[in-house]
Parts: C-alpha cells; structure tokens; sequence
C-alpha cells in the first residue's frame, strides 16, 4: 500500500488500471485484460489517499495445488488436479482509509472506503477453456466458452474480490473489482470472470453496500470506468485495448 497527501482546494485526477489474469493451459487461454477508470476530485481538507496496486494471475502446474490470486482481490485456486491454469488478477484503487507499506487489502477499512476501482480480468481455464473475462467497466467480463461471470455494481463473487476456483478438474479463478469475478466451481476447466469497475459519484454512490466510509465531499467528477475489452489510455499515454501485466495508479495535479 502507498500514500499520496493531497493538498485541501486542489483538484486531482485519479486514474487506475487494474491487472490481468493469469494464463491457462495454453496461450490460446489468456487471462482477461484489466480495465481502467479515471475521474477527478477535489478536497475540501488536506487528505491521506491509499493507493492499491493490483498484481496480475499467473499460470499454476502442480496437483492437488492451494494458491492465492493475484494481490488486491485475484481469486485464487484449490482444484483436485491443478494441471495448468490461471489465478484472477487483482484491483487496483485508491481508496480514503489503509495503512502505509501494508500487505492486507481484504478489511472493511480499505474495501468501504474505495473511491475509484479497474477491474482485474479472470484467470485462464484448461481444456474447455478459450481465455478468462476482461476486468471492468461498469461490468466484469464472461470467462470465454461456458466461462463463469464477471462482477457487476451491485452484485459478484464477493464485494472487493475474485472468486477461488474449487473445480474437481483445471478452471480459473476470478478477478478483484468492485465487486469480483466467478472462479470456476464445477468440472469443464472454465474459465473465471473478470472484476467489476466503480467509479464513486452523486449517481453511483447507492451501489455501496451498507458500510460506506465514504461522503459526499468525495464526490468525483468528469469520472469513467472503460472494460478490458475497449480501448483506453495507456499508463505510458498511448492507448490499449485492456490492461496487460500488472496494474498501475496515477494522480497528477490538474489545477486549483
């Protein structure tokens, strides 16, 4: 976790890129592409903003394997035959409330508290596999043939993170968002959904479930939240269809 301190009537743009998926049994089984979400804010206080980068999936091989995902929400695997698949890739946000070089995201500070969120895409399956779903965007993509579902506002895995593939065979899990992807939880080798996107306004603040560490003077404005599978500006400032390794954050001063 790292820091950024804004400083009270300077306004800021928030821009967050979440992570990939890890790979399937083959190249032809990618993991999702991570999504990004951009908006501005401006404080009315001088503010501590917590900064979660997300750690793209990678590609297991070992039987009877346990793994977690990717850091920030990646849904992780317990499968029987564990040949070769991939873990959801994490979120990344920034977020009102964490603590500084920490390496716990999943706790009610940091998950109630987030301002923006890039969904992270969904791990790769096996045989019947064909890629994991892009991390969002409004909503986290299908995981490719008979794949499972992605996040959505209001609904996912779990809210801030990925589903665990529990398959008796080689699926992937899903991604951290918003709310997570679907990890594979049956026996066809599919693939994981991708994490949902947010973006926090006067619109979507009645997405949050109850809980919300948020207010009003956290509003963001001129604020969008691109799927994986669109085009968008690249951390380097170029453009990308989706997100490809791990995550990235910026904030850049844009004026008083």
């Amino acid at each position: 976790v790292q820091t950024f301190n804004a400083c009270a009537g300077r306004r800021y743009k928030l821009e967050v890129w979440g992570a990939q998926g890890g790979e399937g049994w083959q190249s032809s089984k990618p993991g999702g592409k991570g999504g990004y979400s951009s908006g501005n804010i401006t404080l009315n206080s001088n503010t501590t903003l917590y900064i979660y980068v997300g750690q793209a999936g990678w590609k297991t091989t070992s039987s009877g394997l346990f793994s977690n995902g990717g850091w920030n929400g990646g849904g992780g695997l317990q499968h029987a035959e564990g040949s070769q698949e991939g873990t959801g890739g994490g979120a990344t946000d920034i977020s009102l409330r964490g603590t500084l070089n920490s390496t716990d995201w999943n706790n009610t500070n940091h998950l109630y508290s987030r301002i923006i969120v890039a969904g992270g895409g969904g791990g790769g399956g096996d045989d019947n596999a064909s890629g994991g779903g892009y991390g969002g965007g409004l909503t986290g993509g299908t995981g490719g043939t008979g794949g499972r579902p992605g996040g959505t506002q209001t609904s996912g895995a779990a809210f801030g993170y990925g589903g665990m593939a529990t398959c008796s065979d080689s699926g992937g899990g899903g991604g951290g968002g918003w709310y997570g992807g679907y990890g594979d939880g049956g026996s066809a080798d599919y693939d994981g959904g991708g994490g949902s996107g947010y973006v926090y306004t006067s619109s979507t603040a009645s997405n949050y479930p109850s809980g919300c560490l948020l207010n009003s003077s956290y509003y963001l404005t001129n604020a969008n939240t691109y799927a994986g599978n669109t085009s968008f500006t690249a951390p380097g400032g170029s453009s990308e269809t989706g997100h490809s390794g791990n995550g990235y954050a910026r904030i850049t001063y844009i004026g008083n």
